[in-house]
């Protein structure tokens, strides 16, 4: 499939416009200052007191395409809580690969995540890449 080439660059001016890598700032430290490491796959969501909520993970140096036991990938899972309007985020709650195990299926990494305000309270959603589930058929090589 071909783009048109002014869709194209609109397109891009757009994302550029959402994200200026010049000015962005960085909200999470990630645990090292090397490429691989980073905080995000989650989200931002402002409290009903307005009060502002970040979940994600820590995803840590590995190449998922050499298996996930090549670097501690999705290493934790963290909420942080900001009273500023997002000046400033203290992490509030954190869940280890551990913690998130379900019998016998241990946990490789931690995915992804979504924290949703609701009017029954708070939903955290979390997706992880466990032992003991295969792939669906087809997809065993991935």
């Amino acid at each position: 499939m071909s783009m048109d080439a002014a869709l194209r660059e609109r397109l891009v001016r757009f994302g550029q416009a959402l994200i200026n890598q010049e000015t962005a700032k960085v909200v999470v430290t990630p645990q090292a200052n090397h490429e691989g490491f980073w905080f995000g796959g989650g989200n931002l969501v402002e409290a009903p007191n307005g009060d502002f909520y970040l979940v994600g993970r820590y995803r840590n140096a590995g190449d998922s395409r050499l298996g996930l036991g090549a670097g501690e990938r999705g290493l934790e899972l963290a909420i942080f809580h900001s009273t500023d309007r997002g000046k400033h985020f203290a992490k509030v709650l954190a869940f280890a690969k551990a913690d998130l195990e379900v019998g016998e299926r241990t946990v490789l990494s931690i995915e992804g995540s979504a924290l949703h305000f609701t009017a029954a309270g708070v939903e955290l959603f979390v997706s992880t890449e466990k032992n003991n589930i295969g792939y669906p058929a087809g997809l065993e090589a991935y």
